[in-house]
This record gives C-alpha cells, structure tokens and sequence, in this order.
C-alpha cells in the first residue's frame, strides 16, 4: 500500500504521529485502513521531502524515529541541493548524488531509480495554482 501524507504512528507509542509525504507498507503488514487518527503502524518505507520550513536535525530525527518504531527505510530528499539521504535498518546513511541511483532495497526488491529522475520538472505539467 502506497499512501500520501497518511498518518502514523508506533503500536506502543500513543503521543507520537508523524506524518511522512509518502509511505509503503508491504501487504504482508498492512494492517485494515484506519478510519480516524493514526494508523498504528509504522511503514516499511517513509519518504521525507524537506520543504524551506523543514529543518535537516528534524527530518533526522524522524528517520531514527521510524526506523526505531518498526520501518525498514526511510529516504530522505532535499530539493535544493538534489540528493537523496538513505536509511536503513542496521546500515550506514548513503548520501546520493544525481549520478547515482536509489533501489529499494530488501523493501522493494528490484526497484530502481536514478536520483537525477527524482528531481526532474516536468515542462507540460499545468501550473498549481496557491
């Protein structure tokens, strides 16, 4: 199950929700849909997009958070500076770069994507209007 902005937050933590811009869970966790508040789980997969208001400690401590609580990867992409942190459980943060290419790791195997298509900005898209 992929979601957007969802809510979530660990089985044994009743005062934390966060809230990732994406998140997977696999079908063999998933859980029935929650209806109201969070869902008791924390995804396989939480992606983290930082926006201007966003600090780097925060987004950080939000990726140890998930990965404490039951997530297996967490990506964390800034923008500004085009590259894409990578954490997983048991191993060293990856930082990459555009020439370099982000997979899924033991939580989707066989996915891949080079970083430089994360960032591309499609031309033709209509303009959202704030």
């Amino acid at each position: 199950r992929l979601v957007v902005e969802a809510l979530y937050r660990s089985p044994d933590d009743e005062h934390n929700a966060f809230q990732p811009d994406i998140a997977f869970t696999s079908k063999a966790r998933q859980l029935p849909l929650t209806t109201r508040g969070a869902a008791p789980i924390i995804p396989d997969l939480c992606v983290e997009i930082k926006s201007p208001g966003n600090k780097v400690a925060d987004l950080r401590t939000k990726a140890a958070y998930y990965l404490a609580h039951g997530g297996q990867l967490v990506w964390l992409v800034y923008p500004k500076q085009r590259i894409v942190e990578v954490y997983a459980r048991d191993a060293d943060v990856s930082i990459l770069t555009e020439s370099e290419v982000l997979t899924g790791g033991a939580v989707l195997p066989g996915f891949e994507l080079p970083v430089r298509e994360v960032f591309v900005v499609d031309e033709d898209a209509p303009e959202i209007q704030t």
